[in-house]
């Protein structure tokens, strides 16, 4: 994903690599905590898709709106903040996709 330019200066969307090894760990985990409701890899990721599209939608909303979620001190917009966020977003949704 590409970065984001204000007044010159590039800022990046926070990191959004998604961890293998933790989302393997969190699915051991809970399968063997829970063995009557064992749950697939790929039935978590897609919830995650799912979820994670739908923040992305709510961030870029956030954009066009300048509004909702408060404005953190390192944004000067909440415009800015929204789009960053969202960004962010879709890059997690791609690269846990294409972790495979």
């Amino acid at each position: 994903m590409g970065t984001h330019s204000e007044a010159g200066v590039e800022k990046k969307p926070s990191t959004s690599e998604f961890k293998k090894d933790v989302f393997e760990a969190g699915i051991e985990g809970y399968n063997s905590s829970y063995p009557s409701q064992i749950i697939t890899p790929e039935s978590v990721k897609k919830a995650m898709a799912l979820l994670t599209l739908e923040l992305a939608a709510r961030y870029l909303n956030d954009y066009f709106e300048d509004s909702y979620f408060s404005l953190s001190p390192k944004y000067k917009s909440k415009s800015e903040q929204g789009l960053v966020r969202s960004k962010r977003y879709v890059e997690y949704y791609r690269n846990f996709w294409n972790d495979d």
